[in-house]
């Protein structure tokens, strides 16, 4: 049974009949009819197909890994995509994570797919 927390009231309004073990099931069968959750309004909004971007060309990755090998790790990363026909684009700086992550880091990566993949 889920918890019953606003989001969920709220996606029961829009479709009580649909059966499902878990909010998250309940949550993904409204995105597949074109709701999206808007948590600052409190409310699933609708918003058909049509109206939305088209899909992003790009693919970015967010690598959380040890602050002592995240950039060995990003440029393993880099080579494989490359190697793959993704178009290498650019990459963050290492942002270090706060406590209680502080022995972690982060760097952003974008890439392109190739025009024959």
């Amino acid at each position: 049974m889920s918890r019953k927390t606003l989001k969920y009231v709220k996606a029961l309004e829009i479709d009580s009949e649909f059966t499902h073990l878990s909010g998250d099931e309940l949550y993904n069968h409204l995105q597949d009819k074109g709701y999206y959750w808007a948590s600052s309004l409190s409310q699933w909004v609708y918003s058909p197909e049509e109206q939305n971007d088209p899909p992003s060309q790009v693919i970015k990755i967010r690598i959380l890994h040890d602050k002592n090998q995240i950039k060995a790790v990003a440029e393993r990363l880099t080579k494989l995509m490359i190697n793959d026909g993704y178009r290498f684009v650019e990459s963050s700086v290492v942002h270090p994570c706060y406590p209680p992550r502080a022995n972690d880091s982060k760097i952003y990566l974008t890439f392109q797919p190739s025009e024959t993949l």
